[in-house]
């Protein structure tokens, strides 16, 4: 697949897909979308199993949806709401609009299906006309809990409808020590550009013994390989802690405040 017409049409032209196909549907384009519904009146079965992978379009009679066993509800709905992207593409159904060559993978085609399905663009708006001027971890934890999808996910969605410049790092809680798990909502240009310092340990220890909601702080972060102290929100979790930062640009890297 190719770039076609730059990544904000390809993103503007998932969401006039996904509405379209709602509405072809009957399916309301409201918060906690049905997709396992959706998957349903398209006559696909969505089925957990023991798969190394969240999900898997299965071509068969009938064809399935195999989403990994154990997955939790929020994950499991991106899943279905991703494979739906494949069958889109696998029934033709993106090509009679030039969808599939939007995209440069098929991949990143689906994932913006399956933020446009799940967070209609016109419910978005009107749920959240303050996204389009500020972005804050709050809202992420509101979008997130309103739809139903990870926070990782909300902050994908906010990114691709408002042009939101934010990333999402995680760290997990392992006996007793802070693990970087990673990042979520960049683009792969992006990727491995944040890496935690030494020193983040004690911010992270500070911010969960002083209080559980968020709060407002600065991590010691390496960006693009430079040490620096970044402006953050950590939202404490039972095990581990999610942190809302700007996302740096490879063009940029002093773009970080």
């Amino acid at each position: 697949m190719r770039s076609a017409g730059g990544l904000d049409g390809a993103r503007q032209l998932a969401d006039e897909f996904a509405q379209g196909w709602l509405q072809d549907l009957g399916v309301p384009a409201r918060a906690r979308v049905d997709v396992h519904g959706m998957a349903s009146a398209l006559g696909l079965e969505v089925v957990a199993a023991a798969i190394k992978h969240d999900g898997q379009l299965a071509l068969g009679s009938p064809p399935r949806i195999l989403v990994q066993d154990g997955q939790p509800l929020a994950r499991q709905r991106f899943t279905v709401a991703h494979e739906l992207g494949h069958w889109a593409v696998h029934t033709g159904r993106t090509a009679e609009i030039g969808l599939d060559q939007a995209f440069h993978s098929e991949e990143m085609l689906c994932n913006a299906v399956a933020g446009a399905l799940l967070m209609p663009l016109p419910w978005l708006r009107k749920a959240f006309p303050e996204a389009a001027h500020s972005q804050e971890l709050q809202m992420v934890q509101e979008l997130a809990r309103q739809a139903n999808v990870s926070l990782g996910a909300a902050v994908i969605r906010l990114r691709d409808a408002f042009g939101w410049r934010k990333t999402l790092l995680h760290w997990s809680r392992v006996g007793g020590e802070w693990v970087f798990d990673g990042e979520a909502g960049v683009y792969p240009r992006e990727q491995g550009a944040i890496v935690p310092s030494s020193n983040v340990v004690f911010a992270l220890n500070e911010v969960r013994n002083s209080s559980r909601g968020i709060q407002r702080c600065t991590l010691p972060l390496r960006i693009f390989r430079a040490e620096r102290q970044v402006a953050a929100e950590v939202l404490p979790l039972r095990k581990g802690a999610v942190v809302l930062v700007d996302a740096p640009s490879p063009s940029h890297p002093d773009s970080l405040p």
